[in-house]
């Protein structure tokens, strides 16, 4: 893969960004951080990342409202990562737009955290190519 791909990761956990920083290591991956929801808002109007790694459990939000939050101005795919894995909490995520997750236990898995990045990067990227009927944000 010859491009790098901008990510931004909205987490307020300091070990868990230095954990996803060393994670990405050698990936061609560019990753910006922001500790709330408010500046990684500000970061990614500014920025347009295609992906958005996104804590849903952030200090100046609440859960029910952050995805929201991301999409109602931007088209970034929104990949949770999260400790919560119950079904409710995943279908909520999803419903309010989410793309994928990823569950922050496993993220020490390199192979698999690329994965779903490469993969909510394509479908992003690739977007018009195969949804006829979707409607862009400008």
């Amino acid at each position: 893969m010859d491009s790098i791909i901008n990510i931004l990761s909205i987490e307020d956990d300091k070990a868990y960004r230095k954990l996803l920083s060393i994670a990405v290591e050698d990936m061609p991956i560019n990753l910006t951080f922001a500790t709330g929801l408010q500046e990684g808002i500000k970061i990614a109007k500014k920025n347009r990342p295609p992906v958005i790694l996104l804590d849903l459990v952030l200090k100046d939000s609440s859960p029910e409202n952050t995805i929201n939050s991301i999409k109602e101005f931007d088209d970034s795919a929104v990949v949770i990562l999260s400790g919560e894995q119950g079904s409710e909490f995943l279908q909520e995520a999803y419903r309010q737009g989410a793309d994928s997750y990823l569950d922050k236990n496993i993220v020490a898995s390199r192979e698999r955290l690329f994965s779903v990045i490469y993969n909510a990067w394509m479908r992003r990227e690739f977007k018009p190519l195969y949804c006829r009927n979707c409607v862009t944000k400008s």
